[in-house]
């Protein structure tokens, strides 16, 4: 059938229409996978039992699985200073899911030269993460509608499946967070996002199951 296909049994061509096909299948699979991650993400499905995290090594972990990505973009992504020692009350994976979304995004559409940064700080009982990039930026009229699902901007249309931001937006708001951007078109965009630093969510989950 390739060789019906390509017209020809040249490996070259052959070679080309099998990992198209590999391609379009990662595609799906990854378009299935966060389908599901967002109906559990609405449906409110319960989370693995939150622990307090230190801020800074949340940022740290997530720097160090994207750096492949900044490496090969020639993009310079880097951690700035910030208070070390704040805690966040949260499940671990999930956060760190969401700031690799976001500095994923923030690599994709930043041109070779450019910069990522992310930061933390304490604000009274929240600490805030921010994402900020050098990129392209997003038009004013789009800003309203980026954490909707399966909204892309044009230039984003074979980048992603368009539900990363919107199953970001679930998980902070499960952590009883929020989450918002701020955008000027070619001048780069800063995500961020806020959890809460004081244990009550500790106390709540022992108070579920019953612990004593």
């Amino acid at each position: 059938e390739l060789m019906q296909r390509t017209g020809s049994a040249d490996p070259e061509a052959v070679g080309k229409l099998l990992a198209r096909g590999l391609r379009a299948t990662d595609a799906i699979d990854r378009l299935s996978q966060g389908i599901l991650d967002l109906v559990k993400v609405e449906n409110g499905s319960a989370m693995p039992a939150p622990s307090m995290v230190a801020a800074s090594m949340l940022i740290h972990d997530a720097i160090e699985l994207a750096l492949p990505l900044a490496e090969r973009k020639s993009v310079q992504l880097r951690a700035e200073p910030g208070n070390s020692d704040a805690k966040v009350c949260c499940e671990r994976n999930r956060i760190e899911q969401v700031l690799g979304n976001l500095i994923s995004n923030a690599l994709k559409f930043t041109p070779e030269g450019g910069l990522v940064s992310v930061s933390m700080r304490a604000e009274g009982d929240m600490v805030i993460f921010s994402v900020a990039d050098t990129g392209v930026g997003i038009a004013e009229e789009h800003i309203g509608r980026v954490f909707d699902r399966f909204w892309q901007e044009g230039r984003a249309a074979s980048q992603g499946n368009g539900l990363g931001l919107a199953i970001a937006k679930g998980i902070v708001e499960q952590h009883g967070g929020a989450i918002w951007v701020k955008s000027n078109l070619m001048q780069g965009s800063t995500f961020s996002f806020s959890l809460p630093r004081n244990e009550d969510c500790l106390l709540e989950e022992k108070e579920v199951h019953g612990a004593p």
